[in-house]
């Protein structure tokens, strides 16, 4: 049963072992769970935090030395321009270990023109979500923070 949260939750199956739990909205919620075995009973309170999945994933495990990012998954090639739709999550991997990579507004090295609210900016070897709910249509730009042959073009529209 949920005792909070923003929106509603549906369990699969409430008297299986196993449930699989859907939320209507993205957010923390609280839910109760009631466990019963051999006649006992015992409760408890579980937090979960649903988030929106990908639309779009990109990897970048590779680079043209220093003049591009190689990408694969959904969108493939170097410097590939991304393009999505409003309200799409997009999440680049890379492993790089080397490379600086941002997500930005203008196609530039270091860490000006940044996109706001986008954690793990800068990341050499993880992964950046950024979900374009709200953001305005145009382009925007993934880019290496050292290299400026290094990026490519992400197109909202």
């Amino acid at each position: 049963e949920k005792i909070s949260g923003p929106g509603t939750i549906t369990f699969s199956d409430t008297t299986s072992e196993t449930t699989m739990i859907t939320a209507g909205r993205e957010g923390d919620y609280v839910i109760k769970c009631t466990i019963t075995s051999s006649g006992e009973s015992a409760d408890g309170t579980l937090p979960i935090t649903f988030t929106k999945a990908p639309d779009v994933v990109v990897a970048i495990n590779s680079a043209n030395g220093n003049s591009s990012y190689i990408l694969s998954g959904d969108v493939s090639g170097e410097n590939a321009t991304i393009n999505l739709s409003s309200g799409d999550v997009l999440q680049i991997t890379t492993t790089l270990d080397a490379h600086p990579l941002y997500i930005k507004t203008a196609a530039s090295v270091g860490t000006d023109d940044l996109v706001a609210g986008i954690d793990n900016q800068g990341t050499t070897n993880g992964s950046i979500t950024w979900d374009t709910d709200g953001v305005s249509t145009g382009t925007y730009y993934y880019q290496c923070g050292s290299h400026s042959g290094m990026g490519g073009s992400i197109v909202i529209s």
